[in-house]
């Protein structure tokens, strides 16, 4: 939890930079694997308490800054499929 607080108030620029869809898409991937890894490794009966901690970290990393583009994104994907985002409930 405090690997994912700590990436997100600094992921801005890289979503500046690279771009927001791009962000989420390749930090989703990137927390997928390190999920995957998991029972892979226990599988193989490599799963280490410090290595499983690792694997956690990387997925909070990677999941903080891929939410923040899915937030900012938003707005766009409502206008792309026209459904009217900043209008209230009636």
């Amino acid at each position: 939890m405090g690997a994912y607080t700590l990436a997100r108030p600094f992921s801005g620029p890289l979503l500046d930079r690279v771009g927001q869809r791009a962000v989420s898409v390749r930090l989703d991937l990137v927390a997928a694997a390190a999920l995957a890894g998991v029972p892979a490794l226990h599988a193989a009966d490599l799963l280490s308490l410090p290595l499983l901690l690792v694997l956690v970290a990387l997925v909070g990393l990677a999941t903080g800054p891929s939410e923040t583009a899915k937030v900012w994104l938003s707005p766009s994907v409502a206008t792309d499929t026209g459904t009217p985002w900043n209008a209230s409930p009636p």
